[in-house]
Order: structure tokens, then C-alpha cells, then sequence
């Protein structure tokens, strides 16, 4: 059986690769075999096998335009510059593009701008090298500009700098590939590096006698590439409500009515937080309890109440609390759930009148609920 041949495979990808599809050979009408490919497949990702990414990789993308899997797709497929692969590779690339695009349209956030430019900056990168390797070296070059362009990579550079010896602009290739080098950029590996500096050598030595100078040139790239991640970071925090903030109390969120709220604003006063979410079951049962006790508490002006939503796709939250008749008086988390790494939903959140946390209640508590509130907020006057 399956579940015994898998208990005897250890940690090893491989492994059960070879068990589950010795399994599928046997059993090919199995009901759990898109389970199964789905396995071999994860499998195959970790043991970098490209031919089996490819091969249920491509089963799986009929179904379902996964991004991250779009990307490993193409990416097997560029392993080899084979043009047939390549011309396949440049149809995922190109699919990353758009459904990357439509996911963006579809719920533009600020704070998720720097993901989305990452993944587009993928996209047309892979693009980039399939048609390099069709023979459409122009196209390759523009498209590996594109990429850097939107995010600066390594990647990129060294993207452009290929296509660009290709096509005999050799002087163009040594500015890229010094880029490449220098770019401060966390996925490039030193082999790739030094990749990037052998060919810079060569090319530079060829221009001009020898490598006399390269230095400087590279010093440049630096100065170059360091101030377009600079140019990047300041984009992303400008994006990111919030970004840098030391200080809770600081944060100011924004509110479904179009309004904002600072949290510094409710200094002196007991102050409750009510995270929650519209796909969240618990919330529906546990967010009621909140209004109970706002209206136990309305005319204690010295307790209050702020309801955080903390959906993504914030154009869920007005149907939804209209559908269940909840106030509408909520303010979205704008980064205060990363901040306090709040990974459970419903969380629930007390401090007292000097702004300090007393109480912190993650997940669903039940009926007892409002009573355990009403007694943390109780304590928090008392202090």
C-alpha cells in the first residue's frame, strides 16, 4: 500500500517520488491521483527534478494558474536553452505577467505593491531569456530592461548583459554585467557572481587591452545600483502605511467611512482592539460580543473601542458588515496586525490609560468572552 511504502522513504523527495508513482502505475484510476501529482510535484520542486516540475507542473497549470507555480514552470522549462522548451517557457512567463496583473487589478493594495512588482519583475525577466533563446535577441533585451525597470535585480541585469553581447553591443554588456556584480541583492549567490565578474573581465579586457580601470567601472555600478534599491525602498515604505513606525500608539488607520484615526488619540483612556476578518467564522460570533460591550460601556468616556478589519481585499468589508447589520465604524489594520505579529483571528487587545498592553486574547474564547473582556477592562481603570 501506498501509506506504507511512503512511512518507509524517510525525508527523502526523491523517494517518495519513485514510491507514489510506482503507486500511480499500479492503481492509474486512483481517486487520489491529482492528490498524488500534486505530492510529486512538491517533491520534485525540492529536489530540483526540472523534467517532473515540467511534467505534473504543466498537468496542474490546465487547472489552475498558480503564480509561484507558473514561475517554477518556466523556469524548468529555461533550464535548458532548447527553443521548443523556451517557446512553452515564454507562454507561462507571459501568463505570470497577466494573471500577476490581474490579481493586482483585481485588489490593489498599497502594502502589497512591492510583492507585485517583485512578481511582474519575474515574469518579464523569464520572458526575457525565452526569446533570447527563439532568436528574438532585441525583444529579449527590452523586455530584461522592462524587468529591471519595475524591480532591480541582479537577475535583470545580468539578463540584458547576456542578450546585449549576443547582439555585439559589447560596451552596453560590461555596464549590466558590472551591475549584476554590484547590485545589493539578496537571491544573487556568489556563484553567480562570480559568473557575472569573469564575463565583465573579459568583456572589459577586450574593449580595451585589459582590465585597467575595471574598478572604477565597477565602483560606479555601486553607486549606481545602491541608489536604485534606495530609489525602491523609499517607493515601498511610501507604500506602506505606517512603514518604520517604532511606536503602536503612532500608527494612524484609515477608516471605512473615509475617515482616519490616530492611536496616540486615545492616550488616557482604556482602549480595547478588535481584530477580525470577513472570512472569518469565529469573528461572527465573537464580534457581537464586542458591541454588547461597547454599549455597556458608552457612557464610560474613558473606555474605547476600535474595530480593525484585517482582510486583504478591503472591498469585501462594506457588504459584509452591512449583510450582518455590524457597525460601521472600522478602521483597517494598515500594518498594526504585522507589527504586533498578530497571527490569530479573532485577536483581541486591552491597554490601559498610559498605553501600555494589559491584556492580549488570541482566537475564539466562546461564551465566556465578554465577561473575560469586561474583567481585563475593569483591572485596566483600576490601574
Amino acid at each position: 500500500m501506498l501509506q506504507d511504502a511512503v512511512s518507509q522513504v524517510g525525508n527523502s523527495p526523491i523517494d517518495f517520488i519513485r514510491a507514489a508513482e510506482r503507486h500511480l502505475r499500479k492503481y492509474p484510476q486512483t481517486p487520489r491521483r491529482e492528490d498524488l501529482e500534486r505530492a510529486i510535484l512538491k517533491a520534485a520542486i525540492d529536489a530540483k527534478d526540472n523534467p517532473r516540475i515540467i511534467l505534473y507542473g504543466e498537468k496542474i497549470l490546465q487547472q489552475d494558474n498558480d503564480l509561484v507555480l507558473l514561475d517554477r514552470v518556466a523556469r524548468a522549462l529555461l533550464a535548458s536553452d532548447d527553443p521548443d522548451s523556451s517557446r512553452r517557457a515564454l507562454q507561462y512567463s507571459q501568463k505570470l505577467e497577466k494573471a500577476t496583473a490581474d490579481w493586482n487589478a483585481q485588489a490593489p493594495q498599497p502594502e502589497k505593491q512591492d510583492e507585485f512588482d517583485r512578481n511582474l519583475a519575474r515574469a518579464r525577466v523569464l520572458e526575457a531569456r525565452s526569446w533570447g533563446n527563439v532568436g528574438e535577441l532585441d525583444k529579449a533585451v527590452a523586455q530584461a530592461r522592462k524587468s529591471y525597470d519595475t524591480y532591480p535585480t541582479g537577475e535583470a541585469a545580468a539578463e540584458m548583459a547576456r542578450w546585449e553581447v549576443k547582439l555585439g553591443r559589447l560596451r552596453e554588456a560590461v555596464e549590466h554585467y558590472a551591475d549584476a556584480f554590484a547590485i545589493p541583492d539578496p537571491n544573487i549567490t556568489q556563484d553567480n557572481r562570480r559568473h557575472d565578474r569573469k564575463v565583465l573581465g573579459e568583456i572589459y579586457a577586450k574593449l580595451n587591452g585589459s582590465e585597467t580601470g575595471l574598478g572604477d567601472l565597477v565602483l560606479k555600478a555601486y553607486d549606481r545600483t545602491a541608489e536604485a534599491v534606495r530609489v525602491l525602498d523609499e517607493r515601498r515604505n511610501a507604500a506602506v502605511p505606517n512603514a518604520g513606525l517604532q511606536d503602536a500608539f503612532q500608527f494612524r488607520l484609515t477608516g471605512l467611512r473615509g475617515d482616519s484615526v490616530r492611536l496616540g488619540d486615545f492616550h488616557g483612556k482604556v482602549l480595547v482592539l478588535d481584530f477580525w476578518a470577513t472570512w472569518c467564522g469565529p469573528c461572527r460570533f465573537q464580534h457581537p460580543m464586542i458591541e454588547k460591550l461597547k454599549s455597556k460601556y458608552k457612557n464610560h468616556h474613558e473606555v474605547a473601542f476600535l474595530s480593525i478589519d484585517t482582510d486583504q481585499d478591503r472591498s469585501l468589508v462594506k457588504p459584509f458588515i452591512e449583510e450582518l447589520q455590524w457597525s460601521d465604524q472600522v478602521y483597517f489594520e494598515d500594518g498594526l496586525a504585522q507589527f504586533y505579529r498578530i497571527n490569530s483571528i479573532p485577536t483581541t487587545m486591552i491597554f490601559n490609560k498610559r498605553g501600555e498592553m494589559v491584556s492580549r486574547l488570541p482566537g475564539f474564547i466562546g461564551e465566556a468572552f465578554g465577561e473575560v473582556v469586561s474583567e481585563k477592562i475593569e483591572e485596566a481603570r483600576a490601574e
